[in-house]
Formats: structure tokens, sequence, C-alpha cells
């Protein structure tokens, strides 16, 4: 994810930009807000943004000034968000590279297709920058990728290997795997950008150094590395997938002082099954949720009797799943008890029970995320927890975990389905007409009823036809409008009383809103009285 630093003095712009869409769908994740310039760069200063959303008009450091401070050290993307549509600033912005100049308040569809084209920038940005960096290693790096994602055929990877100098032979097994630094999750605030690339440089040296001529290590992203080893069909020369791996994660939590997670995927002999090894190794990963971290996960663990049961396909976990989603407590009970007889009857190992049960967690995971739930609330698993229900001794109470969190699950969409949209949507209106005097904001309101403010949002847009933001500024007008019309009080304590600290945005928004300033639709009402 890219980061975002976003700068405004209004709170109430700030939630607004927040929250205005689903910021991880386009990659990018706000990891910094400032509510002044001088804020905003000292926070440049410490930390590595990719890109920096800002106002122009603020205390102290105006946006401009900011804009041209830190383009004497960064070359940062600037998108400026003003209500302010001046010659001056847009001569400004050009001078100083800024990608675009939005007006207040920002549609969605146009913030969304520059987040797209910045996105697409910066990583064609990084992308040459590695390559300049290292040539050739950046060059393996990509046909690594593409490789292991099954975008390229059999004869263009022998092609490609051949002019890169990498040789393939024909008894080669291939086997991928993908190594996940735990430590980026905890100490990304805590360490600079360049120290975090110093540690992912070392980890990388040290897992070349150890696989020498057996396979190639490429990127993936910042926070993983992928592996391909290779090794011949000889028992001379086969080497242990497990032991490298065990091998790997030793030297590194030795030599650069990080813990990281390994996820082994299936053996193959031929090119193409390199795609399916990668595919198993990310699935091994997708369980570190509930596995925890500092392991190695890996598929050649599981037996290889695919006739008997397929841990990730078996037809048990699809209909326990399918019957939560239906809601179904008999049709549910039914499928733990069938599954549960089938692992009886077909005296099936311990291990593959337990990875059975594993992947019913991560589909309950998945089946809550769909509907907006927020699922830290239902699924409280630590390490801890996950080691107690795998030393289960009995199958019949590993199940009965199975079916208590099957019901947590079932209870949750229960509560869900009585909610109706139309139904939230009133609560938040409720709360709209008690509190928009307030510094309301969406995320506030989703806190309160348990829902995602990106779900929420796309939710009150759905049955009302207008956002949330757009709902409130006419509750606010509208109160604002009567004030004028029924009251002798100021224009500035008129503004305070429906939520505008700032005296300027409130008759900038009363006039978009109306089509005249407060003075004249005071006086054009007075009149016609």
């Amino acid at each position: 994810m890219e980061s975002v630093l976003i700068v405004d003095d209004e709170p109430g712009a700030l939630d607004a930009i927040m929250y205005a869409l689903d910021w991880e769908h386009y990659g990018f994740a706000i990891k910094g807000v400032a509510a002044s310039g001088r804020q905003a760069l000292e926070l440049l200063k410490k930390n590595q943004f990719s890109l920096m959303i800002t106002d122009i008009r603020m205390p102290g450091i105006s946006g401009l000034e900011l804009l041209q401070e830190i383009r004497t050290f960064t070359s940062i993307p600037v998108i400026i968000m003003s209500g302010y549509q001046e010659v001056d600033y847009l001569k400004t912005c050009l001078k100083y590279s800024v990608k675009d100049y939005l007006l207040k308040p920002v549609e969605e569809e146009d913030l969304a297709k520059l987040l797209v084209n910045i996105k697409n920038e910066i990583t064609h940005e990084h992308m040459l920058n590695r390559q300049l960096h290292f040539g050739i290693p950046a060059i393996k790096d990509q046909l690594m990728k593409k490789w292991t994602l099954g975008l390229l055929r059999e004869e263009e990877v022998k092609d490609q290997f051949g002019m890169l100098g990498i040789e393939i032979q024909d008894d080669h097994h291939f086997c991928c795997l993908i190594i996940e630094f735990d430590f980026m999750e905890t100490t990304t605030f805590n360490q600079t950008n360049f120290e975090i690339q110093m540690k992912r440089y070392a980890a990388r040296n040290v897992i070349e150094e150890l696989i020498l001529n057996q396979g190639h290590v490429f990127e993936i992203s910042d926070e993983r590395f992928g592996v391909v080893l290779f090794h011949a069909l000889d028992a001379e020369n086969e080497i242990c997938i497990q032991k490298k791996a065990e091998e790997i994660m030793l030297f590194i939590e030795k030599c650069v002082k990080i813990p990281i997670t390994i996820g082994i995927g299936t053996k193959g002999n031929k090119l193409d099954n390199t795609f399916q090894s990668y595919a198993a190794a990310e699935k091994m990963l997708d369980r570190r949720f509930f596995l925890g971290g500092q392991t190695i996960l890996s598929a050649d663990q599981l037996p290889d009797d695919h006739e008997k049961l397929k841990p990730f396909e078996t037809q048990g976990v699809i209909s326990i799943i399918h019957a939560v989603k239906e809601q179904n407590l008999t049709a549910l009970q039914s499928c733990i008890e069938k599954q549960k007889k089938q692992f009886v009857e077909a005296e099936t190992p311990k291990p593959l029970v337990q990875s059975t049960v594993v992947e019913i967690l991560v589909q309950l995971l998945r089946v809550v995320q769909e509907v907006g739930g927020q699922y830290d609330n239902l699924f409280e698993l630590d390490l801890g927890d996950y080691k107690s229900f795998m030393q289960y001794k009995e199958l019949d109470l590993l199940f009965k975990y199975v079916e208590e969190k099957c019901l947590v699950v079932l209870d949750f969409l229960a509560q869900q389905k009585s909610s109706q949209p139309a139904k939230m949507v009133h609560s938040v209106k409720k709360v709209v007409e008690r509190q928009f005097s307030s510094n309301l904001s969406l995320k506030a309101i989703a806190e309160q009823i348990h829902l995602h403010p990106v779900y929420l949002g796309k939710l009150f847009k759905a049955e009302e036809g207008i956002s949330f933001n757009d709902y409130l500024l006419s509750v606010r007008m509208e109160k604002a409008k009567e004030l004028l019309l029924y009251s002798d009080k100021k224009v500035y304590e008129i503004a305070l009383e429906v939520g505008y600290q700032e005296l300027d945005w409130f008759y900038k928004k009363f006039k978009e809103y109306t089509g005249v300033s407060t003075s004249e639709y005071r006086n054009k009402s007075k009149m016609s009285s």
C-alpha cells in the first residue's frame, strides 16, 4: 500500500477526504493526518509518504508555502483540494508540479480516477528505480514473478531464462516458497524507510547465499520475497525443501534479527507446475491469521491421498459455509455431523482434519468480511487460542469448537439481516438530526452501529441517492436557512450552530447550496414577507 498524508485545518474536511472512498481498493492507505502546514512539514521530514493531499488556506504555513518548502527535499506527488479557484494558486501549483487541483467538495469519481493514475505512475517509477539500481536482477525479478503467476508459456520461460543465463534441466523439480516479513506490521512507524529497506536488502542477501545455485529469489512486494527452488530427481542432488526453509528462517532471525513466516508450495516436475506451487504457498500464508506468524506452513505436510479428501477443496467445507450463508441452522448441524462422520469412517489423519478446520475458519472470516463486518470482534484468535484447539485429542471437541464459531457468525448474520439497509440509514439520519451542529463524521456513526464506514457510506448512497456528506450538508443548510428567516442571530452565530467553525467556509457552502449569499437570502425573504 502507498502511504498518504492528508493536510487540512478543518476536521470536517479531513473526515470527508478520509471516508470519500475505499482507499485500499486503489492501493493507498492513509498513514498521516496534519491540521496545519507546519505539522505536515514535520511529518514529511520524519516519515516516508507516497502522496500528499493538502488544502491551501490554513493558519501558519499555507498549502502553497508548504508545497514550496517540501520541493527542496522531496518530489512526492501532491494533490491540492481547495474551495478557491484563483489563477495565482494555479500558477504556483504548475510551478511545483502538482498532480491536480480539485475544487471542494470533491467528487468520488474524480478522486478515484486521479488515484488510479498516480498509483500507476508510482508503480512505474518504483520499477524503473529498481531496474536502475539492480539492472539484470530486477529483470530476473519480473521474469520470476510472471512465471510463478502463470503469465508465461513454457517456451517463453525457456527462451527468456536462456537470455539471462538461468539454466533449467529436464530432470528438475520445482517448488515455490513465499517469505513474509512479520516485522513490517508492527515497526513501520518506529523505523525509517531507509532502515526497513536495509533489513530487506540484508534478508535477501541471506536467502541468496543459502540457496546459491539451487534456485532464485525475487521480490513480490515490500513485505514478501518469493523463492523458486530447483532440484534434480536423483537422491544425491535432491534438496529437502522443509530443511531449506528452516535454514532460511534460522539465519534471517539470527543475522538480520527480523521475524518471518514462510509458506511452502507443492512440488512439480514441469515448468507449468510452478504456478500451482506458488498458489499453494500463497494459500498456506492465508492461514497465518489463525496459525500466527514466525512459522513454516507447508502444503507438503498434508497427506498425499487426494482421493479421500482435499482439505482446501473438500465438499464438506463448501456445504458448511453454504449453510452458514443461508442461515440454516439445521442444515449446518447436519453438514458438520456429516463431515465429522466422513473423517471417522476414513480414519483421516489428524493433520488433515486440523487443516480442514482451519480452512473452515478462514472461510467464516471471509463471510463476515463480505457483508462489511468487523471480524476482530468475532474472531479473537491469537496464537494461544490456535494452540489450544489444535491440541484437542478428540474429534468431537474439535468439531464442537467449529460449531461454536459457526454459530457466532450465524448470530452476526441474523443481526445484519434484522438491521435492514433502510433501518440502518434511518438510524444514521436520526444521528445527523441530533448532532449536525457538532463535528460529525461517518466514521463515528459507523462505530456506533458496528459497521465499516466505507460500507455504511455506500449503503447510505444506495438508499438515499446522495452521499452522506451531501445529506449532512443539506441538513445544515436547511437549518441555516430557517435561522436566517426566523431569528436575529448573526451569521457567525448561525454558522457555529449548524456545525461550521470557519465562517468563510460556511459562506461558500451556503452560496453553493442556495445560489445566493446569506445576506441576499435574508433580505430577499424579508422583502417578500
